[in-house]
């Protein structure tokens, strides 16, 4: 099994996170998927749940930054709704768009951490990218058509690594 396609940790969601671990491990920014990871894929605006999400690592002195591979106009609407920067048309799993948005930003890679809901694209992403990886599972059962094609192989990884005993079914962080 190549290691770019393991996550560093499983969660349900991004609302199970530990917030004194990315504290801990001096984490800055908290860099998420949106489609399915933040929100469902057709949400328009911010559930109560990110919102709240945002505010309680912002309260921890963390910054939520939005990397998605969906269209500008849909992020953008989600994301300025939610009041955080973001980036569409990210071109996930490479790392190229996004090494350049952080660095615009001035932004270290070593204070990122990267959670999505997808092993191929996210979780691979992550790992290039040198960031430490949540996988989390899909918000609901919706998805863009080509993401329902990445879903088949999504789920044979992630019964691989279930079987071979690299993904638990809910794994906590490792230091």
């Amino acid at each position: 099994m190549n290691k770019k396609l393991i996550p560093d940790c499983r969660l349900r969601s991004v609302y199970h996170l530990d917030f004194e671990w990315l504290t801990v491990n001096k984490i800055k920014y908290f860099l998420v998927d949106l489609d399915n990871t933040l929100d469902a894929y057709l949400t328009k605006i911010p559930s109560k749940k990110a919102t709240n999400l945002k505010h309680s690592l912002e309260a921890r002195g963390i910054t939520m930054i939005i990397i998605s591979n969906n269209r500008g106009n849909r992020v953008k609407t989600y994301a300025e709704a939610l009041g955080v920067r973001y980036l569409a048309h990210a071109k996930k799993p490479g790392t190229r768009h996004v090494r350049e948005f952080l660095r615009q930003n001035h932004i270290e890679v070593a204070t990122c951490i990267y959670a999505g809901d997808q092993i191929l694209s996210d979780v691979l992403f992550g790992n290039r990218l040198g960031v430490k990886t949540i996988l989390v599972e899909p918000l609901t059962p919706f998805d863009q058509p080509i993401t329902r094609f990445n879903r088949i192989y999504d789920r044979i990884l992630r019964k691989k690594l279930s079987k071979i005993m690299l993904l638990s079914e809910e794994e906590k962080y490792d230091e």
